[in-house]
């Protein structure tokens, strides 16, 4: 992996994006998309999609998801037992 790509990722990991607050990683995955595809684009829901032009052949989708599991801790018993709840 060269030194870009270790550095995106670091910054993709290392920005939270939890279910419902996943704007900041989005933004994270477009300004790395800017650098390599010929549109860029998102929508009002967050969204966000990026195209490469090819040169013929078959069209190809790569699809994933931006989010995390996000939950916040709501109480620890007396054994140290967690409690949670989503965000």
């Amino acid at each position: 992996m060269d030194q870009n790509a270790r550095e995106f990722l670091r910054r993709l990991l290392t920005t939270p994006g939890p279910s419902g607050f996943e704007q900041a990683a989005a933004l994270v995955w477009r300004e790395e998309a800017m650098s390599f595809a010929d549109d860029v684009e998102w929508d009002v829901l967050g969204n966000s999609y990026a195209v490469v032009k090819g040169t013929g052949g078959p069209k190809v989708v790569i699809e994933g998801h931006i989010d995390e599991i996000g939950f916040i801790v709501t109480h620890i018993d007396e054994d140290g037992f967690l409690w949670f709840d989503k965000i």
